[in-house]
């Protein structure tokens, strides 16, 4: 990859950003190919409020840097590279609307406590929970069917909609989502209401290990799983690995189950070119001072907490895995 390569990456990445904004992705047939100019044209009229050009600009850019070709003027087809950011607009999301101001701020200013004010929390929430559901969807219900759990709760729920899934598979469940962004928590009550749940989902906004004693005024002791969807490394970095395991485990009266998923830092350190998402990954979090955990880590953390591994799933994102532990009866 040469310089020219990564400047038109990096333009690439920001407008498949404002692509996925605009809904463009979903113009496109089943197979995300195909689209008449016309649908193309009057869909993106309809967003012309939030384009920072006009529309027939937007379309000569999305075809100078690749995403798309148009056909005999009629119609305008999708690129491999088209239909690879549609399959990935969670990471642009994540990345160019959740941090894409904290890397310029970080790289200009060198003060953390500033460069952090720019993350966008809402949009950090909203692109891990596109990953979610693009990648790790399967599995997470797969787990949630094959355990029942009456109650669980979601640290570091986002915008609640595992929390949704959860009361919507399991119809015996009920389901509490903790997140410290208030952002993430107005969205996930919105998304809540609008599912007609609202019954069966409590939403507390704190941090995830300090609400534990809320948590158990509003269910008891009767929880059966604790989980933690790509939050369970900031939890270790702020407490240590041990400590934070076993305040999950004690302080939230001893569950049933402990699920992590996360992703864990990946064993061959030396690789420079990494899959989609690894490098922005380790990259913002190496910028806030976050350590970034082996798998051996999670596992020795929870074994001292006193539960054990008992199944592992890898979630279609590269390094990033649901580990499910077992919380020992004579703990």
């Amino acid at each position: 990859m040469d310089a020219a390569d990564s400047f038109n990456g990096y333009l690439t990445t920001n407008l498949a950003f404002l692509l996925t904004e605009v809904d463009f992705w979903q113009v496109f047939d089943d197979e995300l190919r195909f689209a008449s100019s016309q649908v193309v044209l009057d869909h993106l009229e309809r967003y012309q409020h939030l384009l920072p050009f006009t529309v027939n600009e937007l379309l000569s850019f999305t075809v100078k840097l690749g995403i798309v070709e148009k056909s005999q003027n009629t119609k305008f087809m999708l690129t491999d590279l088209g239909r690879s950011w549609a399959t990935y607009s969670a990471f642009s999301t994540w990345l160019v609307g959740g941090y894409g101001d904290y890397i310029r701020r970080s790289i200009l200013d060198g003060t953390q406590s500033a460069a952090r004010e720019a993350i966008n929390g809402h949009y950090v929430a909203v692109g891990s929970q596109m990953a979610n559901s693009a990648f790790m969807l399967d599995a997470y219900i797969n787990v949630l069917k094959e355990y029942q759990p009456r109650y669980i709760v979601d640290l570091g729920c986002g915008v609640g909609k595992r929390l949704i899934h959860a009361v919507e598979e399991v119809s015996t469940c009920r389901a509490i989502g903790v997140d410290i962004n208030a952002e993430a928590i107005k969205a996930a009550a919105e998304l809540v209401a609008q599912h007609g749940v609202s019954a069966q989902i409590k939403l507390i906004q704190g941090d995830a290990l300090a609400v534990a004693d809320e948590v158990r005024g509003a269910i008891g002791n009767d929880l059966d799983v604790v989980m933690s969807f790509m939050s369970m490394h900031d939890l270790f970095n702020i407490y240590g690995p041990e400590e934070a395991a076993r305040k999950v485990v004690k302080e939230f009266g001893q569950p049933k189950y402990i699920w992590v998923a996360d992703t864990v830092k990946a064993k061959n350190d030396d690789i420079q070119v990494k899959e989609i998402f690894s490098n922005g990954f380790e990259m913002v979090h190496a910028m806030q001072q976050i350590n970034i955990f082996p798998e051996e880590t999670y596992i020795h953390a929870f074994n001292f907490a006193g539960a054990e591994l008992i199944d592992k799933q890898y979630l279609n994102v590269p390094n990033t895995y649901l580990m499910i532990f077992k919380v020992l009866e004579s703990n």
